[in-house]
Parts: C-alpha cells; structure tokens; sequence
C-alpha cells in the first residue's frame, strides 16, 4: 500500500503544489478514469473523450490557485474543455459553410481550394504585424488558442486582442465576399 492512497485529493493536490511528483501521479490515478467518463457522456466519442480527459488534467495539474475541493475544479475544466470544444467545431463547420459550401461543382473545388490557399496566404501576409493582428488572428485560428492564452502569451489586454482579430476578420470577410 502507497503513503498516497490513504490522502484526499486535496492533499495530493497540495503536495503537487508543492513539487511532489509522486502525488501528481496519484492524482492523475485517482480522477483520469472519472474524468474521462464525464467527457464520454457529453462527447459520445471515445478519441475526443480520451484528448479533452488528457487536456483537462494537464491543465489541473497546472492550476496554481489554492483549492477547496478538487473533483468539482477538475469537473468545471473538463466542462469548459468540451465548451472549448464545441466552440472549435463549430468555427470550423461555419468556416467550410462559408468557404466551400458555395462552390458549384466538384470539378471547381480543387481549383477553388488552390485558389482559396494562395489568396489567403496573400492576405494573411497583408494583414499589419505592427499591432500584432496577423500573430493574434495565427495563433487563434491555427493553433486554436484561447483570447486569454494569447492576451498573457503577448502582454496584450484580452480586449485589445478581440478588437485585433475583429479588424482581422473583417479583413478576410471582405476576401472571401469577393470568392462569390
């Protein structure tokens, strides 16, 4: 028997906090399976379960605040992991409503596919770096990185890097209305 099987997840969590590895292992043990359980009810997917179960405990173990319960922390990041989610799926499926969804034929869909890529790359490398747009509007849509995530990354406010990627999206709107 373990030292750390007889600890509640709040001591296992305080001592991880404190650079016990063991115990961030245990926690690990202790919460993965339930977890992963949780995210399979709301995904349905056991692939995207399994990745938001990893995502969620990886950012637990990341949690520097001090805590009085573990298992209902660990629940709300897994909820707002699956949020997170969504929202990705749901950026993507307007993105290819948008862009691909207009296109008459197949026959036209490789061309407008190589067509879509030059152009976009063209604009992307029009848009101002001065202001860091074009890195905000990057790491946003191609690293699917959250406001808050690239605000602290690039010592910007959360409100400066919204009204960035909004001058970037109208920018690759006004690209994409002339596809047309």
């Amino acid at each position: 028997m373990n030292f750390f099987d007889n600890l509640s997840g709040e001591e296992l969590f305080e001592l991880w906090r404190k650079g016990n590895e063991k115990a961030g292992s245990q926690l690990v043990r202790k919460y993965y399976n339930r977890v992963y359980a949780f995210l399979l009810t709301m995904t349905t997917d056991v692939h995207v379960a399994s990745d938001l179960t990893q995502e969620t405990i990886a950012a637990f173990l990341c949690y520097d605040k001090k805590i009085k319960k573990v298992l209902p922390c660990i629940f709300a990041i897994a909820r707002n992991k699956f949020t997170d989610y969504c929202r990705k799926k749901k950026r993507e499926r307007r993105r290819r409503e948008i862009y691909f969804d207009k296109l008459d034929n197949n026959d036209k869909l490789n061309d407008s596919i190589d067509k879509i890529t030059e152009e976009t790359a063209m604009y992307l490398d029009k848009l101002p770096d001065n202001n860091k747009m074009r890195t905000c509007f990057i790491f946003r849509h191609g690293y699917d990185w959250t406001i808050a995530k690239i605000a602290k990354k690039f010592y910007l406010s959360e409100n400066k890097v919204r009204y960035r990627l909004e001058q970037a999206d109208k920018i690759f709107r006004k690209f994409f209305d002339t596809l047309e």
